[in-house]
């Protein structure tokens, strides 16, 4: 699987061009929204930075049964991989 992760002030719609050519070559491929940015939810009880974005990206690899994947940043979706690489180093 590959995760693509945005730019904070982005949205998922960014990886228009890359996400087609990522599943022709057979990979199952995610870009959410993270909370906060493009069309997701705006609660105002979220923290909305790269720390909770990286909380973010494990809560939903957990949802989804993810064992194993591949994590592409653009911008602060670089810092976002590096700190959830970070905390989780060893279940990845």
């Amino acid at each position: 699987m590959v995760l693509l992760l945005q730019d904070l002030a982005d949205y998922h719609l960014s990886w228009y061009c890359n996400i087609a050519y990522l599943a022709d070559a057979g990979y199952r491929v995610i870009a959410p929204d993270l909370p906060g940015t493009g069309e997701s939810d705006k609660p105002n009880h979220l923290d909305y930075n790269p720390g909770s974005a990286a909380d973010f990206v494990y809560d939903l690899c957990q949802e989804l049964g993810v064992c194993k994947l591949s994590l592409v940043g653009n911008t602060a979706g670089r810092l976002v991989a590096g700190l959830f690489t970070s905390e989780y180093p060893l279940r990845w």
